[in-house]
């Protein structure tokens, strides 16, 4: 069986190791603990998603994407919520190991039709 290839950071062909490859949907674990990190300080103090939006000029939609990881925050965005919250950027990666988290596994998904699915 012969294994996907990408490019690598130089350009030269390289097989992907489909247990490392990151490109997968749903959010990166690092943007996750951001953003789960983000909610814990905003609760901390007592602000709402609400407040916290209109302190950083963006909808309430926007923050709860950022708290959920479906959005990456920018270094800027990450600045203007540390300020606002109180805190350091540095704050928002406490706890994340050295190594780089890899995403969970890859489930493939199989149909079947809608009689067998409730046999």
């Amino acid at each position: 069986m012969n294994k996907p290839l990408q490019r690598d950071v130089v350009g030269a062909l390289v097989a992907v190791d489909e247990a490392l490859d990151t490109r997968d949907d749903g959010p990166h674990p690092v943007d996750r603990h951001v953003g789960l990190r983000i909610r814990m300080r905003r609760k901390e103090i007592g602000v709402s998603q609400e407040r916290l939006a209109e302190a950083l000029g963006i909808t309430f939609q926007q923050v709860q994407k950022y708290e959920r990881g479906a959005n990456r925050v920018s270094a800027s965005k990450l600045w203007e919520i540390a300020r606002a919250l109180k805190t350091s950027v540095t704050y928002f990666y406490e706890g994340l190991s050295g190594k780089t988290p890899r995403r969970p596994a890859r489930t493939r998904r199989t149909s079947c039709s809608p009689a067998r699915a409730w046999s």
